[in-house]
């Protein structure tokens, strides 16, 4: 069986014909919802990422029952398609993502709900899309779409998957590599004893710790607790406090040095710097440079091949959820 799309696709194709429209677009952007109380963010998302990219959008609600859609041939810029896939089976889905999907262009899916571990249906359009893009934060603010994620890539190696809640973090990476650029700190990496991080959603916690982790060559050792390559412990804290998506302070010592990096109280987009102990530095303050969700969605889509540095800290933060849940 297959949801019968066959009019939408008659009608963008003749659409296509009219002086004017578009000929080309860079992709076919599928996206997957079913939540009703977040459709209008994913749809206002999505029409970010559609206006900077000349594209074909699915919107496959699975909010609206089978046979509620509706096309929108563009004269400028993209295409937006819109189709209720309420109790829609994975073959049909992928069948109407094969039919309307662009033959010149790769295809991304965008997937904003929880379960893909068990999903078929995601399973069945991951499996035709070129890449895959989802955020383990967007709907729970606990590690249990981040789990689902880990099944998935453990099962499918195969399929590129991009985490809008990893991608989210560049900021705070280049900030903490930013504290040992100075030659007197950098000897300070190998002598860090305790992590602490402060978060309103666990993937970003564990994707952070995981990054840090994974670059230091620490182990998971005991629940809390890593070890470094000399076999010594270092301790650390998740604390989930704050806005939901978002990391709220950082916090890193060694035997004789702390670095903290912590968002300010009365401005939510500036972070303050600070090292303290037997080594200091007066405290500076910077903005955060936070990244739109849009233009993190355009970066996923626009990474065609394994990021190796992702695949570790996923990697990682699989040991320390099995660690600490043990």
């Amino acid at each position: 069986m297959t949801l019968d799309v066959h009019s939408i696709v008659e009608e963008l194709t003749v659409a296509r014909t009219t002086e004017g429209s578009m000929k080309a677009a860079t992709m076919t952007l599928a996206v997957f919802l079913e939540d009703a109380a977040i459709a209008p963010w994913v749809t206002q998302r999505t029409h970010a990422v559609a206006d900077k990219h000349p594209s074909r959008v699915l919107m496959f609600d699975g909010t609206k029952n089978e046979g509620d859609q509706h096309a929108e041939p563009s004269m400028t810029r993209g295409e937006w398609v819109e189709v209720g896939v309420k109790g829609s089976t994975a073959e049909e889905l992928a069948g109407a993502l094969s039919m309307l999907a662009l033959p010149e262009a790769p295809i991304v899916l965008a997937w904003v709900a929880t379960g893909i571990e068990h999903d078929k249906r995601f399973v069945a359009l991951a499996n035709i899309a070129d890449t895959v893009v989802v955020s383990t934060s967007v709907l729970k603010t606990d590690a249990s779409a981040l789990r689902d994620l880990i099944a998935f890539v453990e099962h499918h190696p195969e399929i590129l998957v991009q985490d809008v809640a990893y991608l989210r973090l560049a900021a705070w990476q280049e900030l903490i590599a930013e504290f040992f650029d100075e030659p007197e700190f950098l000897n300070e990496l190998v002598e860090l004893r305790e992590v602490h991080i402060s978060g309103g959603s666990d993937a970003e916690m564990y994707y952070l710790l995981g990054w840090l982790a994974s670059r230091l060559q620490w182990t998971p050792c005991a629940p809390h607790e890593f070890c470094n390559v000399r076999g010594d412990i270092i301790r650390f804290t998740l604390q989930r406090e704050g806005t939901a998506r978002r990391l709220s302070s950082v916090v890193l010592k060694s035997g004789n040095v702390t670095f903290s990096a912590t968002v300010m109280e009365n401005d939510p987009d500036a972070v303050c710097l600070q090292v303290s102990g037997a080594k200091e530095r007066a405290v500076r303050c910077t903005p955060l440079h936070s990244v739109d969700i849009a233009s993190l969605i355009e970066r996923a889509i626009l990474t065609t091949s394994k990021d190796e540095i992702f695949m570790r800290s996923l990697a990682m933060a699989k040991l320390i959820i099995e660690r600490t849940s043990a």
